[in-house]
This record gives C-alpha cells, structure tokens and sequence, in this order.
C-alpha cells in the first residue's frame, strides 16, 4: 500500500502540474492573438472615412497600410452596367414550340436551335455556348407578369455585342430581341481627373480605400470625401494586449507556493516579459521602447498599463515611428515579433 500511496501521490502532483501549465499555455495563446490583431501594417492602422452625402457612393477603408489622410472631390458621371437585349414575350418557357433554326452571336458563334426546343431549351444553349466558346453573352429567363422572355446579358461593361436568330419561330412568331441597356463603363471625377471602371467598385482610385458607386451625381455637383486617422481602435488593441500580459503575470504570481513555481518555464517566460517591455529596438524613430508610446509597468506589482493620452499623442504626431516600433521598419524587428518569438 505505500508503494501505491506514493504513486496516488506523484499522479496527484502531475496532474496538477499538467493543469497548471495547460492554463499557463492558454494564456500565452491570449497574448499571441492579442499580438496577432496588430502585427501587420493592415491590421495595426485604422483609418475612416467620411463623404458629405451617402446618396451617390458608400466608402470603405480596403488596406489601412496603403491609406493615408486627405479629403478629395468626387462627381459620378457614370455607373457601369451591360449591355441587355431582351426578347419576344412567349406564354410558357416550357413550351416545345420553337422550329429548327440559328442564334449567332457576335456575327462569330453559331448556336444551333434543334426542332421543338423550348424557351428554356435556347436559354440553355446560349449558356452552353459562352461555356464552351466565351461569347460573353448569357441567358436567362424572366416573367414579366403576361409572358416569358429571354434576357441575353452581355459580359462586360467596356463591350457590346450582336445577336440575331434565324429560322427560329415560335407560335409563328420569329423570335427577336430588343435592346434595353447599353454597356457603358463606370465613370468618375476625383479632383478633376477623370477616371473609368468596368464596374461599380473602384479600389484604390483613392489609395487604401473602396468606393462603391450608388447614383450618379447632379451634372457639376461635387461630393467632399474625407480620410482620417482612427486611432480608437488601436488603442482598444494595446489596452488588449496589456490585459492579456496582465493575465500572465497574475496567473505566475498566482503559482508562487506551488512546487512548480521555480520552474525554468515559468522564470524563463516572467524574466523575457518584462525584458522586452524595456527592450530597445534599435530603429531610427522617435520611439525605440514601449515606455515611449504610454506603456508603463508597476515597479511592485509588475502590472502593464497603457497611458492612452500619450499613446494618442505618439499616434497623431508620429504614426510611422509608432508603426516602426511595434512592427519593424524592415531592418530592425519589431517588438510584437519579438514577443510573438
């Protein structure tokens, strides 16, 4: 029995340990994410964006490492769209009612039409025929409350096409189409340079953002875009990270009377923290320690926390050096990877 008494003893202290370390483990993982939501250019700055009228476009910040602050003046001359030709109303697209005949599209491609297909018959045709050629042309099939139509929808806003039947009669009615939409390009004015895409969305027309167009403007009418600095996110981020590495440092403190607690992985991962909220990245900036940007440790407690006026002033004065500091300038690593390390 002592023998054994021993070994319940020994697995009681392993298991405890085990657990000890699975939430040490957990909580290092916190800190890796905390780090992880501001270790990239995109992913650290944070940027808004502001437009005197949501009626003719929406905004939205693409890649916050490529924006930077400036107001600009837009018209919409232009949305794009395709071109659409539509058809001949028929009473039922299930119908078998279509004689022998030819589509062509693009005076080039020449969908064949067998005996007794029906409206569906040809939609599907069309389909098969941009799949297997690219006409640029599809089909679809609508009702418009009295018939069925066929919808050809051409490819891109920059290009038209042609499409004619022959020999292809339906209730003695020679199918034909009619065009309703030309294709035109997207076209805009951003401080008097006139700029066109294929479709509503433009990206990086203003470097970092997305414009989505909604509505041409009033002929002359300009709309004032402004993009601004928005630091409330990052520093909701740094107020994260020095929860997550408060977390570390309660939860070791915590282990203090266990057996474990002079474990080398304990002192190594406590002795590494707080060197590198001292640490000297060696850049070329105005800030080369946390310290500098608003951290600050409690000499007695060892608790991180985060002065986030002076972090908003580093921000609004020198975003680059702070972005240095945490994430490299390419020559000296950042300190978020050296705590990711």
């Amino acid at each position: 029995r002592l023998p054994l008494e021993r070994m319940e003893k020994e697995k009681d202290y392993l298991s405890s340990r085990l657990e000890a370390f699975s939430q040490f483990e957990a909580k290092l993982d916190s800190l890796s994410s905390s780090i992880g939501e501001m270790n990239d250019a995109d992913k650290l700055g944070s940027y808004t964006t502001r437009s005197g009228s949501e009626d003719y476009f929406s905004l939205s910040v693409a890649s916050s490492s490529l924006a930077s602050k400036g107001n600009y003046q837009l018209e919409v001359i232009n949305l794009a769209q395709v071109q659409k030709d539509v058809s001949i109303g028929y009473a039922d697209s299930n119908a078998d009612i279509f004689s022998a005949g030819t589509i062509t599209v693009n005076n080039t491609v020449g969908i064949a039409i067998d005996e007794g297909s029906s409206l569906n018959d040809i939609r599907e045709a069309i389909n098969d025929a941009d799949d297997e050629f690219g006409t640029g042309v599809t089909a679809s099939t609508i009702f418009d409350g009295t018939n069925y139509r066929l919808v050809l929808t051409g490819e891109d806003a920059d290009s038209g096409f042609t499409v004619s039947a022959s020999g292809v009669t339906g209730d003695s009615t020679s199918l034909s189409f009619s065009n309703t939409q030309v294709a035109e390009q997207a076209q805009v004015i951003i401080d008097g340079i006139a700029i066109t895409s294929n479709s509503n969305r433009l990206e990086n027309a203003i470097s970092g953002i997305s414009i989505d167009l909604l509505k041409e403007n009033i002929a002359g009418e300009l709309t004032t875009i402004s993009v601004e600095s928005d630091f409330t996110e990052i520093t909701a981020k740094m107020e994260a990270f020095a929860t997550a590495y408060n977390d570390i440092n309660t939860f070791i403190s915590e282990q203090q009377d266990s057996s474990w607690a002079s474990d080398p992985g304990f002192r190594t991962v406590t002795r590494n923290l707080r060197n590198l909220l001292i640490t000297d990245v060696g850049g070329t900036g105005n800030f080369n320690h946390l310290v500098d940007i608003g951290f600050k440790s409690d000499s007695k407690t060892g608790q991180l926390s985060v002065d986030t006026s002076k972090l908003g002033e580093a921000l609004s004065s020198d975003y680059d050096d702070v972005e240095s500091l945490l994430i490299g300038d390419g020559l000296n690593t950042g300190i978020f990877d050296q705590f990711t390390t």
